[in-house]
């Protein structure tokens, strides 16, 4: 099995730099020399595996921000029902503060600073 240890390898790498890593800490986490990380960071195939697990990760972030968005406004809801008039006038500022308006809709993942970043890792020696 000689090819097993490098996808081994380049898996781990991908999975590193997708979640931010720099390229010399993704390189000892998939226990390879930075040059060859570097040269596998210079592969275009390699580029995209590390984007598509980028995107998957992405994706479940936003289902858990989803999630979490759905515990919350039934919180509120029950708190709207709460006996103390103190807790009912505060939930009810909550749903009546203005959220942010803006003229044209911008897509979900725009709100997400991490999906703005370029795609390049962070140089190890700045980053």
């Amino acid at each position: 099995m000689a090819g097993s240890g490098r996808r081994n390898a380049d898996d781990v790498l991908a999975l590193e730099l997708a979640a931010g890593k720099t390229i010399r800490d993704a390189a000892l986490a998939a226990r390879i020399a930075e040059r060859t990380a570097t040269r596998r960071w210079a592969d275009p195939e390699f580029r995209r595996l590390v984007s598509r697990h980028r995107g998957e990760m992405v994706g479940r972030a936003v289902g858990e921000l989803a999630d979490g968005v759905t515990d919350a406004a039934k919180t509120l809801r029950e708190l709207l029902a709460c006996k103390s008039l103190a807790v009912r006038l505060g939930a009810d500022r909550e749903c009546a503060r203005p959220r942010r308006k803006s003229k044209r809709p911008e897509p979900l993942i725009s709100h997400f600073p991490i999906c703005s970043v370029a795609t390049a890792p962070r140089n190890s020696a700045r980053g």
